[in-house]
């Protein structure tokens, strides 16, 4: 014969195998139970007569859950401190990581708008150098221009505009004539002076534009 655990077992139909449900089932039947003790405990008996009275029943415990009952508690084990210990030490070596990391962008934050304010004010410096430059060739221009106009009014009066002396003596000239050639002397002196000093700027003003240059930003990470 084959073994019991070999044979195959029948499942009656209809038959619901569901743990839940038969212990709902039973519950039922409890109450059911109680409710006919009350009743026959509580029918109106005549005088002299004895209750009857049944066999005491014992409290069935209430059935368990076989899903809860099949669940493995679970033991709670003791924090290990070790591991505890190495990831607040990890924690706390990133943080400083992140620290110095911000505080290397903030420097970085800083040069770069010291370098954008410096580049302002040296463009701002070259607008200004620009600006004087052009201020000083209109006056160059118009100096030029007096020049001319100077040098054409000393040779109407027989004066050499760069010595400064008579080209042609005249006997007859009054002592206005002398005196008025004495401030034309003195006007081209001042005229060339002048015009000795506008040069020295034109040529500082170059200086300070060639020796101006602006910084190149990289704003590479």
């Amino acid at each position: 014969m084959p073994s019991p655990s070999r044979i195959p077992r029948c499942v009656v139909k209809g038959v619901n195998n569901n743990p839940e449900k038969h212990a709902s089932q039973k519950n039922l039947l409890l109450q059911t139970k109680c409710l006919t003790e009350k009743n026959q405990n509580n029918e109106p008996t005549l005088a002299g007569q004895r209750k009857k009275v049944g066999p005491k029943r014992l409290k069935q415990p209430n059935p368990v859950n076989q899903e809860t009952k099949n669940v493995a508690v679970v033991k709670k084990c003791g924090s290990d401190r070790r591991g505890i210990s190495e990831i607040k030490r990890s924690e706390q070596s990133l943080q400083a990581k992140l620290k110095e990391s911000e505080d290397e962008l903030e420097g970085f934050k800083l040069k770069l708008t010291q370098s954008v304010h410096e580049r302002q004010d040296k463009e701002n410096l070259i607008f200004d150098l620009q600006q004087n430059e052009y201020q000083l060739k209109e006056e160059i221009k118009q100096m030029n221009s007096r020049n001319l106009s100077l040098v054409e009014k000393l040779e109407s009066l027989n004066i050499d505009p760069i010595s400064g002396e008579n080209i042609k003596f005249d006997q007859d000239c009054t002592g206005s004539s002398e005196l008025a050639k004495h401030e034309e002397k003195v006007n081209v002196e001042n005229l060339l002076s002048s015009l000795e000093d506008m040069d020295k700027v034109w040529e500082d003003t170059q200086n300070l534009l060639n020796a101006v240059k602006l910084p190149e930003i990289s704003l590479s990470t």
